[in-house]
């Protein structure tokens, strides 16, 4: 069994991330707007030394915004193909709980998550909440989700040589922090 939080976005709307990747919990952090930013990423919040992405994962998967302003997660992942370990953050309804997360828990991901599959590693059948996405956070933060294949507010969204979409902003405000 390992340990995950479960992130409730409002209106239902719960995932899993690993344990380890959360870092902090800010309560009504002073976020910072970023002129052309896709929609789904249109603020910042300086977290120590870093410049962090703050993420409305309702708008990033094709649903409506979470219309949370009061939590923020801070979260680490490591990028596709290795590197250092990058940052982003996320809107929160509710802050974060524990789960234990058992791989004889599996399950397939509900029809009406279908948006989310893009930044789901598995699904894990809780007996408390039914099935619950984990998330790759790397798909999240770098764009490679529903909200790349959608005309974003600001710049369109780029084709990567290695064909998947990614949003400049997002990249370059987490390529500047020194990680």
């Amino acid at each position: 069994m390992n340990a995950a939080w479960v992130l409730d976005f409002g209106a239902g709307r719960l995932a899993a991330v690993a344990h380890r990747q959360q870092l902090q919990l800010l309560h009504e952090p002073e976020v910072h707007a970023l002129a052309f930013a896709p929609a789904h990423a249109p603020q910042v919040l300086i977290w120590g030394a870093h410049c962090v992405p703050v993420l409305d994962f309702g708008r990033w998967c094709g649903e409506a915004p979470t219309g949370c302003t009061g939590t923020v997660g801070i979260y680490a992942y490591l990028p596709e193909g290795g590197g250092a370990h990058r940052l982003g953050a996320l809107w929160l309804a509710a802050p974060p709980t524990v789960v234990q997360v058992d791989d004889e828990r599996a399950c397939e991901l509900p029809a009406m998550r279908e948006g989310w599959r893009d930044a789901c590693l598995s699904c894990w059948e809780d007996d408390k909440r039914g099935a619950l996405p984990i998330f790759d956070l790397g798909r999240v933060f770098e764009g490679r989700g529903a909200a790349c294949r959608r005309k974003p507010r600001g710049d369109p969204p780029q084709e990567r040589a290695d064909g998947e979409c990614w949003v400049p902003q997002i990249t370059v405000a987490l390529e500047a922090a020194s990680l």
